[in-house]
């Protein structure tokens, strides 16, 4: 995973998503509506960037590996004026997923993502403040097997090049 900084937005490349709901359906850590996903970070050093721009990660015992530790860091989304735009890239073909389309991402195998992010302040009425993670931009590369890439080629030519008169039926 590669990341700078660019004024207030971090760019992120060849990263790993996990815990996604792009759906926004509720659950024991999400309201209804609430879109996001988990950034993993690869290392400490990850960890202290992320840190040193405002964010507070996650870091907990990796429950595989003893002395291992599992580190994340929780992005939202919200469609309005300022984006998200989001691609997907599966094989050669790209589509651009809208608000509509998004609540397909949770299905689908993700080889890897590169994003945007710009971070929203917040302060509560008690004196408690911090800064969320929020999606700017992101294409998602879809982890494509031999079946599905085969299926694609297929749509792409309009035939499957197989000769019919040999079926029974």
């Amino acid at each position: 995973m590669e990341c700078k900084t660019n004024g207030q937005t971090i760019e992120i490349n060849n990263a790993k998503i996990i815990f996604k709901n792009f759906s926004g359906k509720p659950g024991v850590y999400n309201k209804e509506g609430d879109r996001n996903f988990c950034l993993l970070l690869p290392d400490d050093a990850a960890v202290d960037f992320f840190r040193r721009n405002g964010y507070s990660p996650t870091v907990k015992p990796s429950t595989s590996e003893e002395g291992e530790f599992f580190r994340y860091i929780k992005v939202k989304l919200k469609f309005n004026q300022w984006g998200p735009t989001i691609i997907l890239k599966s094989g050669d073909k790209k589509t651009r997923v809208d608000e509509n389309l998004v609540s397909a991402l949770d299905s689908i195998r993700i080889e890897s993502v590169d994003m945007d992010i710009r971070p929203y302040h917040w302060e509560r009425p008690n004196g408690e403040s911090g800064q969320t993670a929020y999606l700017s931009g992101m294409t998602v590369y879809q982890q494509i097997d031999r079946f599905e890439q085969m299926m694609m080629e297929t749509n792409e030519n309009g035939s499957d090049n197989s000769d019919d008169s040999d079926l029974p039926f």
